[in-house]
């Protein structure tokens, strides 16, 4: 290990013959406290001793994962439609309203894994949809369930997708540590 040299109110570190020995010199110069609250650092050598999470089967299962822990998924890219600027007022309220009503209905059906907004864009980007289905056909009558949909606020623009199972696992996380 190379040391960069003693830096301002650094002492020059002792040379010891393992990594080991010298975080623990380290540890003893920060005192016990201090380094328990540094994060470990993370590389290739740490990587390969890194204990390997055991494989669930009956979770991969509930989760619909292949053997590579994927799924097939249709990612829906929510854009800026014709219609944006016909609603106002409490009209558009209403159909914004029914739009988030329509996003908990499909995550609580198990039909949507991922939702959310994008900020303001140059691309007409206005949110996106991660659906639980492996067909485009299953994703459109989907997608035209949601008001600002059928509306012409938003139009949809679809693609498979191939991403980890584990997303399944988002709408429940999420609902514990919304508040």
């Amino acid at each position: 290990i190379s040391d960069p040299g003693p830096g301002p109110g650094r002492a020059p570190a002792r040379r010891c013959g393992s990594r080991r020995a010298n975080h623990s010199a380290r540890a003893s110069r920060l005192g016990a406290h201090s380094a328990r609250q540094r994060r470990p650092r993370i590389s290739a050598q740490s990587d390969k001793m890194a204990v390997q999470p055991k494989y669930d089967a009956d979770l991969a299962k509930q989760l619909g994962a292949d053997e590579r822990g994927m799924k097939t998924y249709v990612l829906v890219i929510l854009k800026t439609g014709p219609k944006d600027g016909d609603f106002k007022g409490k009209e558009r309220d209403d159909i914004f309203a029914g739009h988030m009503s329509n996003i908990g209905k499909m995550a609580e059906e198990k039909k949507l894994a991922v939702a959310g907004p994008f900020p303001k864009n140059e691309k007409g980007y206005r949110g996106l949809y991660i659906f639980n289905v492996a067909t485009l056909e299953e994703a459109k009558a989907i997608v035209e369930t949601d008001p600002a949909v059928k509306a012409g606020i938003l139009v949809p623009d679809m693609t498979l997708w191939y991403g980890s199972a584990s997303l399944m696992a988002t709408p429940e996380i999420h609902r514990t540590i919304a508040k």
